[in-house]
């Protein structure tokens, strides 16, 4: 997305979902997929890609917003149109998945609230969250109480 590049953008997307798939398949594999924390997201939001153009019936101020709409269908092979927005890093919202021990409680750490997207984590924050949550417990219950 840095370069606005679709090609590369779908090319990259796939590597990466090969990636998560190959971290799931291992902690399959070795027992270990009810102990193991997967998080999945990105540090910024590059491009602002959207669908080719806002369709003319579409308000702005409809839910979802006209950036969700979707994509007009292409035959097999060939590249969706799309539209880039920005050629630069934006301030859009990028998703944060997770699967594991500590998940839930990313969910509740998740105190920001965007009107469009609702609740989210701000990227400064996850890695606050994971100390916290690789602490000892006694430590953390030092830290609610007050205590260090």
């Amino acid at each position: 997305s840095h370069k606005n590049q679709l090609g590369r953008v779908i090319e990259e997307q796939l590597q990466f979902d090969d990636a998560v798939d190959a971290v799931l398949a291992w902690a399959r594999r070795t027992g270990r997929l009810d102990d193991t924390l997967v998080i999945v997201t990105s540090d910024h939001e590059c491009g602002f890609l959207t669908g080719p153009e806002r369709p003319s019936d579409w308000p702005i101020s409809s839910d979802p917003p006209w950036w969700r709409a979707p994509l007009p269908r292409t035959p097999r092979g060939a590249m969706p149109e799309a539209r880039w927005n920005s050629k630069k890093h934006t301030n859009a919202l990028v998703p944060l998945a997770a699967r594991g021990p500590g998940s839930r409680r990313l969910l509740e750490a998740a105190d920001a609230v965007d009107p469009i997207d609702g609740a989210f984590l701000d990227n400064t924050e996850l890695g606050t969250f994971l100390l916290e949550l690789l602490s000892p417990e006694d430590e953390r219950d030092d830290q609610a109480a007050g205590g260090r």
